[in-house]
């Protein structure tokens, strides 16, 4: 959050009267995402590549060029002209807001083919010679996915509802991982996965809707998840 304070300053001109003179002074005094702290030299910015900055040297660092007047009073207008204050590509953002985009752009796609089967989600996999292995990155993004794309109004199916509720002392559950639990006979139309390719950036999701009947891919989407986000998961 930024707030902003105003600092009253007096001054004396000796031709003239007094005047009171209102500077409202923008004063960046935190930031409660959870990339950034208290100390702004500290704070991390990741740029759209997957690099990492100090935030210190950008934006906030850039203030202590301003000028000031011959009255000792800030100059606001030389902040104004500073390009680093309105760079775009300086994101902050978690593991499912990249999600988020790459719903939007898978939905995109598939508002035009009026789908209407489900679509189910599978883990996403490393871009290996099985296809086989996956880890927490690749099972939290199709948990992300099973969460955002009912949201843009496509029809989802989730595969590992048993049918029934197992009403235990640990606690009630309706999903399994074990295949003779689940339902034999499954309405979809459409599977979500894709694969995860790691490289010096960070990770880079390939995401795909294909349709069970043809094989046909009929969406897609791919992003880079900085290394930073990524070992906050792995």
């Amino acid at each position: 959050m930024f707030k902003i304070k105003h600092i009253e300053v007096f001054f004396m001109d000796y031709q003239f009267k007094k005047h009171l003179v209102f500077l409202p002074i923008l004063a960046l005094v935190g930031c409660s995402h959870p990339f950034a702290n208290s100390n702004s030299n500290n704070n991390t910015c990741i740029d759209e590549t997957g690099r990492t900055y100090n935030c210190g040297s950008i934006g906030i660092g850039a203030h202590s060029s301003a000028k000031t007047s011959s009255a000792g009073l800030y100059d606001m207008h030389s902040d104004a002209q500073d390009p680093t204050l309105f760079r775009t590509n300086i994101n902050f953002q978690l593991l499912n807001e990249y999600i988020q985009q790459m719903s939007k752009e898978l939905n995109d796609s598939l508002i035009q083919r009026n789908i209407r089967q489900p679509i189910a989600i599978t883990s996403f996999v490393n871009l290996d010679s099985t296809l086989r292995q996956t880890n927490a990155l690749g099972n939290q993004i199709s948990e992300y996915f099973l969460t955002e794309l009912p949201k843009l109004g496509l029809p989802i199916s989730d595969h590992k509802i048993t049918g029934n509720i197992a009403v235990t002392q640990k606690g009630d559950f309706a999903f399994s991982r074990n295949i003779e639990d689940l339902k034999k006979q499954q309405n979809i139309g459409y599977i979500l996965s894709g694969t995860m390719i790691n490289n010096d950036k960070g990770v880079i999701i390939n995401a795909r809707v294909i349709a069970l009947e043809t094989n046909t891919v009929v969406a897609s989407s791919n992003k880079l998840i900085p290394s930073l986000i990524v070992k906050q998961v792995i």
